[in-house]
């Protein structure tokens, strides 16, 4: 499927049961994209093109429950340890600066 919407390149982090997943689809025409590493919540890419300095792109789904999420941000603490390059994180953190932000639900954990 992912070839047939004009991606020659991806990287795919399986849905656990209905939950989770993750596609990062690129194209190797376009740009260069290395795969750093890739947990359950994140995929962590290191991004070039042309002769433009590389930056670190991870891309994250996070778990909505909070212990579960810890996993994530421990790994997010090892990429920034590990790399000085310029970063961009992007996707759904599941985390909310109020929880009176919250409309409904079992309250957060």
């Amino acid at each position: 499927m992912i070839k047939s919407i004009g991606f020659s390149s991806y990287e795919i982090v399986d849905l656990v049961g209905f939950s989770g997943g993750l596609w990062l689809l690129w194209n190797d025409t376009k740009v260069s994209v290395h795969i750093l590493g890739t947990i359950d919540q994140v995929i962590t890419t290191c991004v070039s093109w042309h002769v433009k300095d590389p930056w670190l792109l991870s891309i994250v789904y996070a778990k909505p429950c909070g212990i579960k999420r810890e996993k994530l941000w421990d790994y997010l603490q090892f990429v920034a340890n590990c790399h000085q390059l310029p970063w961009m994180l992007d996707g759904d953190f599941n985390e909310m600066f109020h929880v009176e932000d919250k409309l409904g639900g079992v309250n957060p954990s």
